[in-house]
């Protein structure tokens, strides 16, 4: 006889694979680009914030920001913003330099958060796994070499 169910699911490998997918897969991407990192040029956490912050006005603009036009001009600003940053960042150099790009990349995993929350612009799995690759790669360019 099978047992009645419950509010309260509990926890299976499964369950954190079809829950979480996108954070595993976020954590799997952050790994393999820093065991790639040696080989990459060092302008290339800054490009990847300025093509995380593109993905968002191009998909936004793809869905047509389910007609809302506000919402692609915000996500315009939001390029400028992290587009700045990163370019900045890459002038200055040095631990400035870094410790600004890792700023933007937080800002823009707050970004992510944001939108996750509202559902909008982007599917929110996006939003999660690009939210946990921010944080990641904040923390791989604060830390790593």
């Amino acid at each position: 006889m099978a047992r009645p169910v419950s509010g309260n699911v509990r926890f299976s490998p499964l369950t954190l694979l079809t829950r979480r997918w996108a954070t595993l897969a976020a954590i799997a991407t952050t790994a393999a680009v820093a065991l790639a990192a040696p080989w990459l040029p060092e302008t290339f956490a800054a490009w990847g914030l300025f093509s995380a912050a593109l993905i968002y006005v191009a998909w936004g603009s793809v869905r047509a920001a389910r007609g809302r036009p506000g919402r692609i001009a915000l996500n315009l600003a939001g390029l400028v913003l992290f587009t700045v940053i990163a370019i900045v960042s890459v002038e200055l150099g040095g631990d400035a330099g870094r410790y600004l790009l890792a700023a933007g990349w937080l800002g823009h995993a707050v970004w992510d958060w944001v939108h996750h929350r509202a559902n909008q612009v982007v599917p929110r799995p996006y939003a999660e796994w690009c939210g946990v690759v921010d944080v990641l790669t904040a923390g791989a360019v604060l830390f790593l070499p």
